[in-house]
């Protein structure tokens, strides 16, 4: 892929839903739950064709779908669900303007829909990202609503992995699902261990919110230091690509690495800078991009609509 990171620094532009029907766009695809920053964007934006995705892990009935969907064939398998849904959309639209709302997806929907997109020749698109005014049980918010059932790489983002692991790496983004974030340290408890934490954050109260949730996370106090401790913006998918190439060069200068995992555990604009990364700089290394997967999520985390986040994809 030939993207430049540097490039891409600050082409992320800003909306307010007052202001959002100066986007215009020709094929608007979604992920429908019930969260009023998902359903407005939608209801508001400008586009010649809209369309709202069923995703299994809200677990909706029937009854409740909207109209005008495509549903997944509750595979939980991203790429699967992507094939079957989004790839259905966008099939025969060669030359028409596509941009998809991140907001309601799965993170590693996410990070597979960029590599699908790249593999199926749509070099630009745009995504968009809409922050909630807060989260609705603050610090004590739950997004997974089960279990997870496994630990795995994702998608077209395995690598090829070497028997040595004398210098494994492990970089989790750190969220608020202290759940997940223990799961994977648990997963890779033999790795060294880097954590990029989300600053700065959507509000200053979500990133306490989140450090609260942090410091549930099993056995990891030890593991914490100013070495092994960096900072990316959570709204910011280049900056947090930028910053992870920053981490990534400053490791194998030092020592080369025998396998490396990312883990994006924070927000869905994070999730897609841990792909563009991973995509840039990482193809045919033994890197990968692993995930803690639950079968099923809240419908609704957040209230209210804050920021909207246009990000242009160039490929």
């Amino acid at each position: 892929m030939n993207n430049n990171i540097e490039y891409l620094i600050d082409s992320k532009k800003e909306y307010k839903l007052s202001d959002i029907n100066e986007y215009q766009c020709d094929i608007f695809i979604s992920c429908f739950n019930d969260s009023e920053r998902v359903r407005l964007l939608y209801s508001s934006i400008i586009a010649e064709e809209k369309i709202w995705i069923i995703i299994p892990e809200y677990k909706y009935k029937e009854s409740e779908y909207p109209k005008e969907y495509y549903l997944a064939d509750n595979s939980p398998n991203e790429a699967e669900l992507i094939i079957n849904t989004i790839g259905k959309c966008i099939q025969n639209k060669n030359g028409k303007k596509i941009c998809i709302d991140i907001t309601g997806f799965m993170r590693p929907q996410i990070i597979f829909l960029v590599k699908y997109l790249y593999l199926n020749n749509i070099r630009k698109f745009d995504l968009f990202y809409s922050e909630p005014s807060s989260y609705s049980k603050k610090s004590e918010t739950s997004f997974a609503t089960s279990d997870v059932d496994e630990v795995r790489q994702i998608a077209s983002y395995e690598g090829t992995h070497n028997i040595n692991t004398d210098n494994d790496v492990l970089i989790l983004g750190v969220g608020y699902d202290h759940d997940l974030m223990s799961r994977i340290i648990l997963t890779k408890e033999k790795a060294h261990l880097i954590l990029v934490f989300g600053l700065p954050s959507l509000s200053a109260d979500m990133y306490q919110e989140s450090l609260l949730r942090f410091q549930r996370v099993s056995a990891i106090s030890t593991r914490i230091s100013n070495d092994n401790s960096f900072f990316a913006s959570v709204n910011d998918p280049f900056v947090t690509a930028s910053v992870l190439s920053t981490i990534y060069k400053q490791l194998i200068s030092k020592k080369e690495i025998s396998n490396l995992y990312l883990c994006p555990l924070a927000t869905k604009p994070q999730a897609l800078g841990f792909s563009l990364f991973y995509l840039n700089e990482l193809i045919e290394k033994p890197a990968s991009i692993i995930f803690p997967f639950s079968p099923s999520y809240s419908k609704k985390t957040s209230k209210g609509i804050g920021r909207i986040w246009l990000y242009p994809i160039y490929l």
